[in-house]
């Protein structure tokens, strides 16, 4: 009897870590956004993150030279002139 609810146990806790880290995944990168100006010389890399399932917003990323990873306000001019310069200089 003790082995049966043991093992039931053990089940439902897998599944409620399963089913967290499902529900993680399946959101935005993006919570909060900057428009403070942020010189492109810090600027290590950008990532832009399609919409999709988990999100339905394209989402941009600043990498910061220190690793920080700021998400950055489309709607801003100087945020605009960076993502297209990073663009025109991967192509």
């Amino acid at each position: 009897m003790k082995y049966s609810t043991t093992i039931i146990l053990l089940n439902v806790l897998f599944l409620s870590a399963v089913l967290i880290d499902a529900v993680s995944i399946m959101r935005c990168h993006c919570i909060k956004t900057t428009s403070e100006f942020i010189h492109p010389k810090f600027i290590k890399e950008l990532i832009i993150i399609n919409p999709g399932p988990h999100c339905p917003q394209t989402e941009y990323i600043a990498v910061l030279r220190s690793g920080v990873k700021i998400c950055l306000d489309i709607k801003k001019r100087w945020v605009k002139k960076i993502i297209n310069s990073k663009l025109r200089n991967q192509d």
